[in-house]
């Protein structure tokens, strides 16, 4: 975590500092140029797959239907607002690069800090309570962001929508907690970034094309109703109690 605060701290400087002074393309060149150097500095490493644990199949099963559905809708909600939050930013608001690249800073560090708490109340209150509260938010979030022109606010909200994303931990612990093994935990735990990246396709193209016809409201009033599902959806979560320690006689 540090070392991503560091890294995020100095891209956010060279983003601020430069992009006045060599431009887009420049930043960009400069970006790749970066990039292609460290991947040439890697190139004789061998890295072998060898220690890496064998893949296997996902098991599905019914037990785990509100999880495949919450991980779906989570990704569905995540990528509305992370595609079209900043745009409205920058198209409606006209924010500068500088202001964005802020925003982005101030998301790290938050975090940094953030999902560890998140990961202690999912511990205290239970996975159901934690999704609850943070569906719940996520309303006045997505409506804040539809109907308030409010800057100041805007940008607050920016910053506690990606601490409200941290809650989507409690969805993994939930299938940690109701699987049958842990073969199949480890399985259903990737078909999770499967699932994320079918709605990363989904879910632009859709709300782009809402926007176009609706107007930029319409996309957040899309996430409104994907987390009131969502809310709906979480209070058909039980989790099995756990069986109590045996004392011995």
């Amino acid at each position: 975590r540090s070392l991503g605060a560091i890294a995020a701290l100095l891209a956010t400087g060279a983003v601020y500092l430069l992009t006045d002074r060599i431009g887009y393309r420049g930043l960009f060149w400069g970006v790749g140029g970066l990039a292609l150097v460290a991947g040439l500095a890697l190139l004789p490493f061998r890295f072998s797959g060898d220690h890496l644990p064998p893949r296997r199949k996902v098991q599905f099963r019914r037990r785990y239907w509100l999880y495949y559905i919450l991980a779906f809708l989570l990704g569905s909600r995540r990528h509305i607002f992370t595609t079209f939050a900043i745009f409205l930013l920058v198209r409606e608001h006209g924010i500068p690069v500088q202001t964005t690249a802020l925003l982005f800073l101030a998301n790290s560090l938050v975090n940094t800090y953030a999902y560890q708490g998140i990961g202690r109340l999912v511990a205290h209150f239970g996975e159901r309570t934690v999704l609850s509260v943070g569906f719940f938010l996520l309303i006045f979030v997505f409506l804040g962001y539809a109907y308030i022109p409010y800057l100041p606010l805007l940008y607050a909200l920016f910053v506690l929508d990606n601490v409200i994303f941290g809650t989507s931990l409690a969805n993994s612990t939930y299938l940690q907690k109701i699987a049958v093994s842990e073969e199949e935990l480890t399985s259903n735990l990737s078909l999770q970034q499967t699932l994320n990246h079918i709605s990363a396709i989904v879910i632009p193209v859709l709300g782009g094309t809402i926007w176009q016809l609706f107007g930029a409201q319409a996309p957040f009033l899309m996430g409104v109703g994907i987390v009131a599902i969502s809310l709906t959806l979480v209070q058909f979560m039980r989790v099995p109690a756990s069986e109590p320690t045996p004392t011995p006689s």
